[in-house]
């Protein structure tokens, strides 16, 4: 069973997917998975990430992605709103919990 974080997240991964680089795809669910420490998911993701192309370096520096050169300004703000998402989930999602 899924949390409702993690389902919002599915909704909206998947309204956008068709419109963004599938290696952007999988960086910005790499960079989710890491906040929410979802180790599976994070092992599924940096396998699909590398076969389709994706360097292992960027996706071992995500969480340094706006210090580090190694990702686009676009990226970095695709991953920023990938954070961002994360952080209203997780609150979102403690607030229910509390109910």
């Amino acid at each position: 069973m899924s949390s409702p974080p993690i389902n919002g997240w599915r909704e909206v991964s998947t309204a956008i997917n068709a419109s963004l680089q599938a290696c952007l795809v999988q960086l910005a669910e790499i960079r989710a998975l890491q906040i929410h420490r979802w180790a599976n998911c994070l092992n599924k993701h940096a396998k699909e990430a590398r076969a389709i192309g994706e360097a292992e370096q960027r996706t071992y520096l995500l969480p340094t992605c706006r210090a580090a050169p190694y990702h686009s300004e676009g990226e970095r703000a695709a991953l920023g709103w990938a954070e961002a998402l994360m952080g209203l989930s997780k609150a979102i999602g403690s607030r229910l919990m509390k109910r």
